[in-house]
Parts: C-alpha cells; sequence; structure tokens
C-alpha cells in the first residue's frame, strides 16, 4: 500500500511540474504577438516618416507650380504694362504706368525667391526621402526575419505545449480520481496544488508544520495537505540532513 500511495504522490508532484511548465509555455507564447506587434509598430513609424516627407514634397511642389503659375502672370502683367507706356497721352498716366510696374516687379521678386526656396526645400526633401526609402527597406527585412523567427519560435513552443499535455494526460490517467479531485480544488484556489516540506516549514505558505503533521508527510500511506494553504505535502527525501555519527 505505501508503494503505491508514493507513486500517487509521485505522480501528483510531476503533474503539478507539468502544470507549471504548460503555465509558462503558455505565457511565452502570449508574449509573441505583442513582440511582432512591437516590431510592426517600429517598422510603421519609419514607413510613416517616409509617407509624412512624399506628403510635404507634393505640396511645396503644388505650391511652386501655383507660385511659378503667379510669376508668369505678374511678368505677362509686366510686359503689357510696358506695351501701355508708349501709348498713353500724358504724364501723369506714364507715371502711373511707371509705379504700377513697379509694385508687379516687387511681386514678381517674391514670387522668384518663393520658388527657389521650395526648390531648395524640395531637393533637401528628395535627399530626405531618398535616405528614408532605404530606411524602410532595411526596416521591412527586419521586421519581415525578427517576425519570421517569433513565429518559429511560436510553433516550437506550441509543440512543447502539446508534447507536455499529452504526458500530462497520460499520467492523469494513473491518478486516483479522489486525488485529481483534492489537487484541482487547491490550484484553483492557489494557483498552485503541492508544496514541500522542509525543516517541518511548509513551502507554499512558509507557515510551520506540527511535529505529526511532519511525520504523517514523511511515513504515512496517504497523500497530507497544509492545514493552512490546503496544498498537498511532499518530502524529498534527498534534501534530508545525514544522520550524525553515532545516532
Amino acid at each position: 500500500m505505501e508503494q503505491v500511495m508514493e507513486k500517487q504522490l509521485d505522480k501528483l508532484v510531476r503533474l503539478a511540474a507539468f502544470d507549471a511548465k504548460i503555465a509558462g509555455l503558455q505565457e511565452e507564447l502570449g508574449k509573441i504577438p505583442a513582440a511582432v506587434e512591437v516590431l510592426r509598430g517600429k517598422y510603421l513609424a519609419v514607413e510613416k516618416a517616409l509617407e509624412e516627407a512624399k506628403e510635404e514634397l507634393s505640396s511645396m511642389q503644388k505650391e511652386r507650380r501655383k507660385a511659378e503659375g503667379d510669376l508668369d502672370g505678374h511678368i505677362e502683367k509686366i510686359r503689357k504694362l510696358n506695351h501701355q507706356t508708349s501709348l498713353v497721352k500724358t504724364n501723369k498716366e506714364y507715371q502711373a504706368l511707371l509705379g504700377e510696374i513697379e509694385n508687379q516687379k516687387k511681386e514678381q521678386d517674391g514670387y522668384e525667391e518663393r520658388i527657389l526656396e521650395l526648390m531648395e526645400k524640395s531637393t533637401e526633401y528628395e535627399q530626405r526621402i531618398s535616405v528614408a526609402e532605404g530606411e524602410v527597406r532595411e526596416a521591412r527585412a527586419l521586421f519581415e526575419r525578427e517576425e519570421a523567427l517569433l513565429q518559429a519560435e511560436g510553433e516550437k513552443l506550441k509543440k512543447e505545449l502539446q508534447e507536455i499535455e499529452g504526458s500530462r494526460g497520460e499520467l492523469m490517467a494513473g491518478i486516483n480520481p479522489e486525488n485529481i479531485q483534492t489537487y484541482s480544488r487547491v490550484k484553483v484556489l492557489r494557483g498552485d496544488s503541492v508544496a514541500e516540506v522542509r525543516e517541518e516549514i511548509c513551502l507554499g505558505c512558509r507557515v510551520s508544520i506540527p511535529p505529526q503533521k511532519y511525520a504523517d508527510v514523511i511515513t504515512s500511506d496517504e497523500p497530507q495537505t497544509c492545514s493552512r494553504c490546503q496544498r498537498i505535502l511532499y518530502f524529498r527525501k534527498d534534501r534530508q540532513a545525514p544522520a550524525k555519527d553515532g545516532e
């Protein structure tokens, strides 16, 4: 009977180890989608910067085309005004035309300066876009490479999880239903179901075990539970202190 119950307790301890491993694997699997999204976010941020630079360049090009159209309009106005100067009859009209021509030339100068400014900025943005396109290619390649590694790691974890769950199922088949019921109840209550007893202390809740209970954990045929945390207790003989000389 003692040998059977020892095997039962051993199976419960191994079951707890399986459950802890399964929980760890599930936690690692749960991190992978978030890790992929972090990588995707970094890649998309670089791509967004490129798109913003392209939009800014497009806006400047539109403004430049409009400025060039306005400049052409002023040049045409100046040409017509210059032609009119040869047709006026009075000095007053002539002076008025000269004043208008001067105003138009000032506006022409403003448009020319703005066009030059836009040309310089466009060149700067074209260079920036060229660099950003390279950065996007690198970011995309890095994202795809890291995503593939994470997915491969995920598949590896899933395979390991399936194997452990299979082993757990086989182990469960050899555990008495009443022990499984106790194990499951405590697992829901505490998150884990077994605890080692060392030096008369339950390592699950750090509470002292009464001497008789401690003795029962070591020698009893029946699995023992902690009176405080309800965990199933086990004693590791390999941790037992060696006997002193003369004992």
